[in-house]
């Protein structure tokens, strides 16, 4: 089972293994899709990394477009849209 990311409404972005459960009020996702073999876990990480917004302290990774949401912007939508363009298919699960 491959690697797990998740992030928060903050738009911060984590990782853990398939055997621990992601942090609660989060959105995980992996890019197990149906048609394709899953990458492995590195490869996995650095496509999320490279597609993410590096946050001023210059180690957290966030979601693009979240941490600048305004009230009332759809975040999930956000999340959503970014998902899709990185690994269209992906599994998604809210915790």
């Amino acid at each position: 089972m491959p690697l797990i990311a998740y992030a928060y409404k903050s738009g911060e972005i984590g990782f853990c293994n398939p055997d621990d459960i992601p942090p609660r009020r989060t959105i995980a996702f992996t890019d197990n899709v149906f048609d394709f073999p899953a990458l492995d876990d590195r490869t996995f990480k650095m496509q999320v990394c490279a597609s993410a917004q590096l946050a001023s302290d210059g180690e957290t990774f966030l979601v693009p477009g979240l941490p600048d949401a305004r009230p009332g912007e759809d975040i999930a939508q956000i999340f959503l849209d970014w998902v899709d363009r990185v690994f269209p298919g992906a599994q998604l699960t809210a915790y």
